[in-house]
């Protein structure tokens, strides 16, 4: 599962320069003063930050800093979280039952616009029939977290739960992403439901 990130940018200058990282693709284009764009950034890996990031030397206009590949790399867990992560996921799928009839319920969004929304994030995953989640531990705790947190503006009428996706990012095993999917899911329940009033 992979994060969106939609930026909204007004143009102040008459040139506006795109890229595509990784590819070498840039493009430079004339943009009109008052022109609105889009952009939509979509990562395909994971990774993590060593060290601090430092205004890059030369335009000091964007941050650089070192990072690791995370993808493929042996996660760490305890036999207890190995074996709780079974369990964890069953509560997920409860949940996430709930939570759909709930924000449904609530008015906070169409069944069609949460069918659909759910169905867009499912572009590479192995979910099935019975269940929406997709299978793997980790795709569906960040597919939690895409559809508490979703990069679309304005999905829900008002949102559904704190922002979650720095401290899903920062996880570093199944257990933990799980565990923060499954808290960050009933928190959001409870706050929709108007069992709690979390923010």
């Amino acid at each position: 599962m992979s994060y969106g990130v939609t930026v909204n940018v007004t143009a102040a200058t008459a040139a506006v320069t795109t890229a595509v990282a990784g590819s070498g693709d840039h493009r430079r284009r004339k943009a009109a003063p008052t022109t609105t764009l889009r952009l939509v950034i979509r990562g395909q890996g994971r990774f993590q930050i060593q060290g601090e990031a430092t205004l890059h030397p030369t335009t000091e206009s964007f941050y650089v800093a070192d990072a690791d590949l995370l993808t493929g790399r042996h996660e760490v867990m305890t036999s207890r979280q190995t074996n709780a992560i079974k369990s964890l996921s069953e509560m997920l799928s409860l949940l996430l039952r709930e939570w759909m009839t709930s924000v449904i319920d609530a008015n906070l969004i169409s069944r069609k616009t949460l069918r659909h929304y759910m169905q867009s994030l499912h572009q590479d995953s192995d979910a099935d029939q019975e269940d929406p989640l997709p299978m793997s531990p980790m795709d569906r705790a960040h597919y939690v977290a895409a559809l508490l947190n979703p990069s679309v503006s304005n999905l829900y009428k008002t949102p559904v739960c704190m922002d979650i996706r720095p401290a899903m990012l920062a996880c570093t095993n199944d257990y933990d992403r799980l565990a923060l999917a499954v808290q960050a899911m009933q928190s959001s329940l409870d706050h929709v439901t108007g069992k709690t009033s979390e923010f």
